[in-house]
């Protein structure tokens, strides 16, 4: 270890068999006091219940309201609620960047320090707020998930993107299907049900979850079956499928399932045989629903064709092709 990384870690761990040292940063502005006019009054206080800050911030499922979303923390932080896109870091965020609050970066910096989580996060978000707290004019743009380090963190700033790009999803497909026919509304709803079923099998069982980063693994994985789900609908519209080839395509998936379930335990992870025969099942009914919804949509479209398209899919799932570059 060299003497730069040596004292970097005597810094965080503090003397022998004493508590860590604090970071002098922290302990500048650990009684910077809360401004009394930011907080909401008893009349809001009762409109806010069960509000959610994060969603009022970043206006997920509707355009963005700063200063509720602020009053929304401290109803949240008075609460005791800690969720990690809750009170302290929605308000850190807030007097950081002055988006919902006047400017305040001393106070962010005391709710950064405030907020659980990796010493190496710790020290890049006070740093980052050290460095915006000299930028004195303007607003700043600043977020919790920018210094993250800990797979802790990156699987709930990916499940918050997650949340952002279904809220967006969800109004798309919303626009698409309103003006389909009640047949074909229907048709879709069944197999909406069945890809959410397939879906949450295969990203809960079928990808290897060790390690930290798990939950940001199974999240992506969520979501890249959403994007097959609408490259296959895009393709339909487009009248793009290839050839139907169902049988090579069968005999291959096949041949990728049996070679899964002679694989060694150890070279699985988290995965499990059950797991995939569970994923399975899920993907037949998955494939089937997709049959029966092309049937209705695309008459005119042949349901080997379906079939083919996403038992080659089935197949890159099970054998690693589908996976992005690392």
């Amino acid at each position: 270890m060299t003497g730069a990384l040596l004292l970097l870690a005597l810094f965080w761990a503090g003397p022998p068999g004493g508590e860590p040292a604090a970071d002098p940063r922290c302990a500048r502005v650990e009684h910077i006091p809360f401004p009394a006019g930011d907080r909401p009054d008893e009349t809001e206080r009762r409109a806010l219940v069960g509000c959610d800050a994060e969603d009022l911030y970043y206006g997920i499922t509707a355009p963005a309201q700063p200063v509720k979303a602020r009053l929304c923390a401290y109803a949240q932080l008075d609460s005791g609620d800690d969720l990690v896109f809750g009170g302290k870091a929605i308000l850190m965020m807030v007097y950081a960047t002055g988006a919902g609050g006047k400017r305040n970066p001393d106070l962010a910096l005391r709710l950064a320090c405030e907020l659980d989580g990796a010493p190496a996060e710790l020290d890049g978000r006070v740093a980052h707020l050290e460095k915006l707290r000299r930028q004195r004019q303007g607003r700043s743009r600043f977020d919790l998930c920018d210094d993250i380090t800990s797979g802790f963190m990156m699987g709930h700033c990916a499940g918050h993107d997650q949340r952002v790009a279904k809220a967006k999803r969800d109004r798309l497909w919303s626009a698409r299907i309103a003006g389909w026919s009640g047949t074909d509304r229907d048709a879709w709803k069944r197999l909406r049900a069945a890809a959410d079923a397939f879906f949450q099998a295969r990203a809960g069982g079928e990808v290897d979850l060790s390690g930290t980063a798990r939950a940001m693994l199974q999240i992506e994985e969520e979501e890249r079956l959403e994007k097959g789900l609408a490259q296959l609908l895009d393709r339909l519209d487009a009248g793009k499928l290839p050839p139907a080839d169902y049988q090579a395509a069968d005999k291959a998936l096949n041949a990728a399932y049996r070679d899964v379930m002679k694989a060694a335990p150890d070279s699985m992870g988290t995965v499990t045989t059950d797991d995939v025969k569970k994923a399975e099942r899920a993907w037949i009914s998955y494939r089937d629903e997709w049959v029966r919804f092309a049937q209705a949509r695309y008459p005119a479209v042949r349901p080997e064709a379906i079939r083919t398209w996403l038992t080659r899919q089935r197949t890159d799932q099970l054998t690693g092709n589908d996976q992005p570059d690392r």
